[in-house]
């Protein structure tokens, strides 16, 4: 985790990564544990979901009839204080449709939708259209619509908030 901002951002919030909403979202102890005390063990569905990353982690851009794909796009909100990476991210002239691919099945209103929701707002931010995104599930072999509305939005400002509140308390605590 990381304070640092681009310069010039006029932003002193703490930045919260993206993964770490899908995190919170799962379990609220999950989160402390890989964002505040940096532990993480592999497992057979991390090393699944690597392996489902493989080409998504590569950074490329595509182009095809008016539609820019681009792979590994890192994003931020200087707004909300979020940054991360979108897996891909389809481009139309003004309009951008991040794609977040997930190695289980696609679990309607699951904590995945708010990593989504993440960069939706980055891109948002940034000032682009952002109607729907979509959840890939891996295991189904399909794309899943994602609404972006105020509803997913809000959830992912209070979801921002509170990963905050968690690691700034953990940094308090390690001061004393």
């Amino acid at each position: 985790m990381t304070d640092d901002h681009p310069p010039g951002s006029g932003t002193d919030l703490r930045e919260v990564p993206l993964s770490a909403l899908e995190h919170y979202a799962y379990c609220h102890r999950q989160t402390a544990l890989i964002h505040v005390e940096g532990v993480w063990t592999e497992n057979v569905a991390t090393v699944r979901g690597d392996l489902s990353h493989t080409t998504v982690d590569l950074p490329g851009i595509q182009r095809r009839r008016g539609l820019t794909v681009i792979r590994s796009l890192p994003v931020w909100s200087h707004t909300h204080g979020l940054r991360g990476i979108c897996d891909i991210v389809e481009f139309e002239d003004d309009t951008a449709t991040p794609v977040e691919y997930k190695v289980g099945r696609y679990k309607p209103g699951g904590p995945a939708e708010l990593q989504l929701g993440g960069q939706a707002l980055c891109l948002l931010e940034a000032g682009f259209t952002v109607p729907t995104g979509y959840i890939y599930s891996v295991a189904e072999r399909r794309r899943h619509p994602i609404p972006i509305d105020v509803d997913l939005l809000d959830r992912v400002v209070a979801a921002t908030l509170a990963v905050r509140r968690l690691l700034e308390r953990a940094v308090r605590s390690s001061l004393i």
